[in-house]
Formats: structure tokens, C-alpha cells, sequence
């Protein structure tokens, strides 16, 4: 994983730490992100933290949305 994704990686995580609705929906969206613009290794990395979470639903939601945008 590139730094930029890394970092990014790094305050989805901390977000989802909160344990909150709302920094729960902007972790997943940042892990879409992420999921979308990097390697596959990058993919499978966070459909690993997805499936540990239990976060499929909100993080497939996200990322719906941004091929819809």
C-alpha cells in the first residue's frame, strides 16, 4: 500500500474506533475509496478489515455510491 492510501487506511481505522453511525459512514467511504483507486493487494486488505468488522452492507452502500457519482 502507497503512503497517501496508508495514511488514508490509517483515519478510516481511527474512525471506525469511534464506534458511531456517522464516523462509521465516512470510514466505509474512505475504505471504498481506497478499495477503488488502488492495487489488489490494496482490495484485499480492506475487504479483510470489511469482513473483520462486520461492516459489508455500509462499506458496499458507500462504495455504490461512488460509481453512482
Amino acid at each position: 500500500m502507497n503512503k497517501a492510501n496508508q495514511r488514508e487506511l490509517d483515519k478510516a481505522l481511527a474512525w471506525l474506533d469511534l464506534n458511531d453511525d456517522d464516523a462509521t459512514e465516512i470510514a466505509c467511504r474512505t475504505l471504498a475509496t481506497i478499495q477503488r483507486c488502488g492495487t489488489a493487494a490494496d482490495t484485499k486488505a480492506i475487504l479483510a478489515i470489511i469482513k473483520d468488522r462486520g461492516l459489508s452492507h455500509c462499506f458496499y452502500t458507500e462504495n455504490h455510491c461512488l460509481v453512482a457519482y
